[in-house]
């Protein structure tokens, strides 16, 4: 596992591009894992501070809830636009909890009651339509950065 700190310093024209996509529109997917194992899709906002990406879930929702059951997720932050502008960025890894006085530091407008996460970074890739090709970039600890051009 990586934290966001760690990838931008391993892969930081990757980091900086993936970044964008999360940062640059508030709709994002999370996915985890139901209490059958099945896979569960919530929308979800992410934010960075203080070098940390990280989100938050009301307390008792279900991804919440799925969380402290699998600390296992996937980030999705799937284009908006048919051109594909920006790519499609998707981060795999593992939620760790925050310490929600440190959140509110960051954004007072933030929920008393809110449960709030930091990512560790298994894995990230970039997905991206440049003219007629499929470009995908990808960036795990052991391999490092590499990308492969689909035509």
């Amino acid at each position: 596992m990586a934290t966001w700190t760690e990838v931008e310093a391993h892969a930081p024209a990757l980091a900086a591009a993936i970044l964008a996509r999360f940062m640059g529109h508030p709709h994002h997917v999370l996915g985890t894992l139901n209490r059958h194992g099945a896979p569960r899709l919530s929308g979800i906002n992410v934010m960075r501070n203080d070098e940390v990406l990280w989100f938050g879930c009301m307390p008792d929702s279900r991804k919440g809830i799925d969380i402290e059951r699998d600390y296992r997720i996937s980030l999705h932050s799937a284009p908006l636009l048919e051109s594909l502008d920006g790519g499609d960025a998707v981060i795999s890894g593992v939620a760790r909890s925050l310490v929600p006085k440190r959140v509110r530091a960051w954004r007072p407008e933030t929920p008393e009651n809110g449960v709030f996460y930091e990512v560790d970074i298994l894995s990230m890739h970039l997905v991206e339509v440049r003219g007629k090709d499929l470009i995908v970039t990808m960036w795990d600890k052991e391999h490092g950065v590499r990308s492969v051009n689909r035509q």
